[in-house]
């Protein structure tokens, strides 16, 4: 049997921003959106969606939904309304971004905001957003 140690500094923390994040997301879970093509997308297509950049740090998002794979959801469609909230997972705030995105269809693959807007980033490592309506 293997126990875990005392955790310390900020660990338990972080670890209750995780859980907020998790909570806040349906309670169905969240499943890969497309795990080949594009593995930092999260969520529940085509309702809520989480991305994860990793260790790459870019101080804008253009605003942009893959189509899932077959069988792995809806895909987003042309008129949809999301709003946005950056995560920064290491000050563990949440900021809304101001407005709303609505969709039209970019590519085969991807749809966008119909005006092309970008999310500045900062130090973000993560959003999220969902369908508004």
């Amino acid at each position: 049997m293997v126990q875990g140690g005392v955790l310390k500094g900020q660990s338990p923390a972080r670890l209750a921003f995780l859980k907020k994040v998790l909570d806040d997301a349906p309670t169905e879970g969240i499943e890969p959106i497309d795990k080949w093509q594009h593995p930092e997308y999260g969520g529940r297509a085509p309702d809520y969606y989480l991305v994860y950049l990793g260790k790459q740090t870019p101080t804008s998002w253009e605003f942009k939904l893959p189509k899932p794979p077959q069988g792995k959801g809806q895909p987003p469609a042309d008129g949809m309304k999301f709003t946005a909230e950056v995560l920064d997972t290491w000050n563990m705030t949440v900021t809304p971004v101001p407005g709303t995105f609505t969709l039209v269809k970019k590519t085969d693959y991807f749809h966008g905001d119909k005006d092309g807007r970008s999310i500045p980033l900062r130090a973000s490592r993560m959003w999220r957003f969902g369908s508004s309506g």
